[in-house]
């Protein structure tokens, strides 16, 4: 990967593990393109300029990009680590505008 300050575009970047099942499944493939966006929003628009601003001032910007990826890390590993340990019964219309009412007596 290419130093944070060289001007690469976040949205370039490719996922280290290309077998991720985002691609699988289209709310996958959305969910990415959302996040890679939101993504590189903010590393363009905050945290590049931070890093820029870290190097005028002597310091060492690498150490930030360092702990930034720390950070990812453990989040990632907390999000694996709480959907691994849940329950995960969910009702698959839950969350879907067009199924079909679960009481269609129910008039109410």
């Amino acid at each position: 990967m290419t130093d944070a300050t060289d001007g690469t575009d976040v949205a370039d970047l490719a996922l280290a593990d290309p077998d991720l099942s985002l691609d699988s499944i289209p709310e996958g493939r959305v969910l990415k393109a959302q996040f890679i966006e939101m993504f590189g929003t903010w590393f363009s628009s905050d945290f590049r300029p931070l890093l820029r601003r870290v190097h005028a001032a002597g310091g060492e910007p690498q150490l930030l990009v360092n702990d930034l990826a720390a950070l990812m890390s453990h989040v990632a590993d907390s999000i694996v680590v709480d959907v691994a340990e849940r329950d995960l019964e969910v009702d698959p219309d839950a969350d879907d505008p067009d199924a079909d009412d679960p009481d269609p007596g129910d008039a109410g």
